[in-house]
């Protein structure tokens, strides 16, 4: 199980989230292992029960324990051989897909692959070499994308102008020519 200390240095004050780097860098005590897995996959969890904003809002110091917590979680399931990558999704009916980079680059393409499913975590290569995860959503007509590497961490909005963002953002970072593995949520949960 991984064990991440926040520095006893730094005196938790009320600071909203802000990107992932500063939570690192406030409370990770060295580390520079990402938090952008656990990160997505709490905001997917909060999402699909309606309360990311209300997560979002709290002290940063509350979603640095609650990104640790979910990524210990994460390991355990790991350890089981279940889906600790997509650990949101935790008994409810979900799809891995290998896609080409092209799918989730182009809003089209990003818009075919979503269908039906409102929700999908995206894991891709960033240039560099580092793994980087996302989260999508759809509801009521709205879209949010979450990235622990932009300030706030959720961008909403309409959703043709949402899946453009989300596009964009992954072609500027995702290595030439790889994949992504995509969680992809067949129904979401009554909230």
């Amino acid at each position: 199980m991984f064990s991440r200390f926040w520095s006893r240095s730094s005196k938790p004050t009320y600071e909203r989230f802000t990107t992932q780097r500063v939570l690192l860098d406030k409370y990770g005590n060295g580390s520079n292992e990402g938090l952008c897995k656990p990160l997505a996959n709490k905001y997917v969890e909060m999402s699909l029960k309606g309360m990311e904003g209300e997560w979002l809002k709290k002290p940063d110091f509350e979603i640095y324990k609650d990104a640790v917590e979910t990524e210990n979680y994460q390991y355990e399931l790991d350890q089981k051989g279940q889906d600790g990558r997509h650990s949101a999704f935790e008994n409810l009916e979900h799809e891995d897909l290998l896609v080409e980079e092209n799918t989730i680059t182009n809003p089209d393409n990003f818009e075919k692959l979503m269908g039906d499913s409102d929700c999908a975590i995206i894991s891709y290569r960033q240039k560099g070499g580092d793994a980087h995860q996302v989260a999508f959503r759809k509801n009521k007509g709205s879209c949010a994308f979450f990235d622990a590497n932009h300030v706030g961490g959720e961008i909403k909005g309409r959703c043709p102008l949402v899946r453009k963002f989300v596009s964009n953002s992954i072609r500027s970072e995702i290595e030439n020519d790889s994949k992504a593995l995509i969680g992809l949520l067949k129904s979401s949960p009554k909230v």
